[in-house]
């Protein structure tokens, strides 16, 4: 089985039979067994798992938001993505936004691999319907595998009210490397040198199912979702979770 690493961090082969494999991106785990591993290096994309709804703020209104989780199961927490953003109503239907995250991975690497990645992202969001919104955006960032520039385009479809907003959305992108790095993604306790990666340009598929709920000026967002992550060579699903909170002004 191909045990997943992004960025140059391999979150590994654990155990010298039926090892679990665990994959962790962004705020996402999934865990499988194998026999034996290799390690693949996928490029990450500017945006972890955003929590947003169809709703555009009014014209020179600013929405502030927090968001992020671990990940983790059986082997307990593995990452933490947390992303700040701001976005500003340009008019009451189109939403301009800057935000920027940070990834901090544990693993078992047999080296001292930077686990850590950066991105940012400026972006766009417009209210097609009262219910329905597009989203488009690019970013980029850097990790131990080198830089990446992601562009991404999404739809978001949410049953607007003064309660309780359940939302849907659906997000396509693709990170490309720049500058690329050969990162050892070895196993601790295998030889280092084991297993180099180099990222690829990958493709991310994602649909998100979420909640928020309004408080005055304020919103408290959750949310699930599930992933396809995909280069030339090898791919992979996952799920992830999130929280936030958004304050506007």
């Amino acid at each position: 089985m191909t045990n997943p690493s992004f960025f140059g961090l391999s979150l590994s082969c654990i155990g010298p039979a039926a090892s679990r494999t665990a994959l962790l991106f962004g705020g996402a785990l999934l865990v499988a067994t194998s026999t034996g591993c290799s390690n693949t290096v996928y490029s990450p994309p500017a945006r972890m798992l955003p929590l947003e709804t169809a709703a555009t703020l009014h014209r020179g209104d600013i929405g502030v938001q927090a968001e992020g989780g671990p990940s983790g199961a059986v082997l307990g927490f593995g990452a933490f993505s947390g992303t700040a953003r701001v976005r500003r109503g340009m008019t009451d239907k189109l939403d301009a936004s800057l935000e920027g995250s940070v990834v901090r991975f544990t693993g078992n690497a047999a080296t001292d691999v930077n686990k850590t990645i950066i991105a940012s992202r400026i972006g766009a969001k417009y209210r097609l319907h009262e219910f329905v919104a597009v989203t488009g955006g690019v970013g980029g960032g850097g990790s131990a595998g080198g830089g990446f520039v992601s562009p991404d385009l999404g739809v978001i479809v949410a049953a607007e009210n003064p309660y309780v907003v359940p939302f849907v959305s659906f997000r396509g992108s693709v990170s490309q490397p720049i500058g690329a790095k050969a990162v050892d993604v070895t196993a601790r306790g295998d030889a280092p040198g084991t297993d180099i990666g180099i990222p690829r340009t990958t493709w991310l598929a994602n649909g998100t199912l979420g909640l928020r709920v309004p408080i005055g000026k304020w919103s408290i967002l959750g949310g699930v979702g599930v992933s396809q992550l995909a280069d030339a060579h090898d791919g992979q699903r996952f799920v992830s979770a999130a929280g936030g909170v958004e304050a506007v002004f």
